[in-house]
């Protein structure tokens, strides 16, 4: 299961704390109140995406800044199943699930 995802206050902040103040990973994650992955991982999305200094971040809007650092990964829906074909086909003599799953 996946963890929840931070604030886009908490990210700015560490962003703001790595980059302004220069601290380390664990003084971030004891001021902000996440754990030292949680500020790695947020140093690691930003320099993915080009994100290397506060200034690019301090003119962001937060779902800008937000919609940068975590690209949407939705999968295009599947097409709904024709339920009343498949009753229909099922009837047949020789057709399984497996047959029509193919």
């Amino acid at each position: 299961m996946p963890t929840e995802r931070l604030s886009m206050r908490d990210v700015r902040e560490i962003l703001r704390q790595k980059w302004q103040l220069g601290r380390s990973h664990r003084q971030v994650a004891e001021s902000v109140g996440v754990s030292a992955g949680a500020v790695g991982e947020t140093m690691r999305r930003a320099k993915a995406v080009g994100v290397t200094s506060w200034v690019a971040v301090e003119g962001l809007a937060p779902s800008a800044l937000e919609a940068r650092l975590y690209p949407s990964t939705a999968v295009a829906a599947r097409a709904v199943p024709d339920c009343a074909w498949i009753h229909r086909e099922r009837r047949r003599a020789g057709v399984t699930l497996e047959l029509l799953h193919h």
